[in-house]
């Protein structure tokens, strides 16, 4: 395991961290690698304020996520509710 910090003068972790994420590896190849093939991959850093409104965006669109799948977490369970109800249990 390999611990990141970031320059906090040049790059917010939470943009880094979701940068990583999206890493592409080649098909087949074990997404384990040694550190020394991690610092191959380049990640270009916008300015810092650009990188807090892509996390702002990111994280808005992923509360957004999370909310849609509780809805659709309740709507199937009360779809269930409904057949279970006239089933007799």
């Amino acid at each position: 395991m390999k611990i990141l910090r970031a320059k906090e003068d040049v790059a917010d972790i939470r943009y880094v961290f979701y940068s990583m994420q999206r890493i592409q590896f080649k098909p087949g190849e074990h997404k384990r690698h040694w550190i020394s093939q991690y610092s191959k991959f380049k990640i270009p850093l916008p300015p810092l304020d650009i990188q807090k409104e892509i996390i702002e965006k990111i994280e808005v669109k992923q509360k957004a996520i999370e909310g849609a799948k509780q809805v659709i977490e309740n709507l199937e369970r009360e779809r269930d509710d409904i057949l279970t109800s006239h089933l007799g249990g």
